[in-house]
């Protein structure tokens, strides 16, 4: 008798000790098409999944890019399998700085901190619920046997307004949205990051228009 109280005792002990913390689940779903730029399978080992917060004072979408590593705080990171084309970590909340609560979270997904030429791939991207919480607190100890469900954070989830800073989504709604240097997938659903190299700089961008528009009226003098 003596030995189950004892028992029951340390399984207590252990409830209280881990059992209160909630917790966040995050990643994709098995066999997610998880893609380059070029629309290759992301390469297991090479790319950090990552799932952090931006300082308070930052704002990413005004920032250019080379600036985004420095005021990036990494929360959690996730393991990838490249076989089965999931990623996927669990967070416990009481793991989560309280400075860092109520802060908008972000998944990024890279294979360097800079964007490198030819080689920078970035996905930077969130869902408009993936807001840090804070540690489960329980208000009694009769709140030992609380069975609060954690939070599921799925990329499954983004929808048509949830549009990467960086990088490309496409859902069921089966309309690409993001921003970067990508070519033409062939799936209907993945997740894909971007490649700086292949953006054109506004003033290449602007002169290549120029001379379009030179060469299309070149066009209608010969033609006359």
């Amino acid at each position: 008798m003596k030995a189950n109280l004892a028992k029951c005792m340390a399984l207590l002990a252990l409830l209280s000790a881990t059992g209160h913390a909630s917790s966040i689940i995050w990643g994709s779903a098995v066999f997610s098409d998880l893609l380059d730029s070029h629309g290759n399978a992301l390469v297991q080992n090479t790319y950090q999944f990552e799932l952090g917060v931006f300082d308070a004072a930052f704002n990413a979408t005004t920032t250019p890019l080379s600036e985004w590593f420095t005021h990036w705080t990494m929360v959690d990171s996730a393991a990838y399998s490249q076989n089965n084309g999931y990623f996927a970590a669990t967070l416990l909340t009481e793991n989560i700085a309280p400075s860092l609560v109520g802060k908008d979270a972000y998944l990024w997904i890279r294979n360097s901190p800079t964007i490198e030429y030819q080689s920078g791939e970035w996905l930077l991207v969130r869902d408009s619920n993936w807001i840090l919480p804070p540690a489960h607190s329980p208000s009694s100890i009769n709140a030992c046997c609380d069975n609060t469900p954690p939070l599921q954070w799925s990329v499954s989830d983004l929808g048509a307004t949830d549009v990467p800073l960086y990088g490309y989504q496409n859902n069921s709604y089966q309309k690409p949205v993001g921003t970067g240097g990508v070519s033409t997938p062939t799936p209907t659903t993945y997740l894909q990051t971007a490649s700086y190299s292949v953006v054109p700089e506004p003033y290449s961008a602007v002169m290549m228009l120029v001379l379009g528009v030179l060469t299309l009226l070149d066009r209608r003098r010969s033609w006359r």
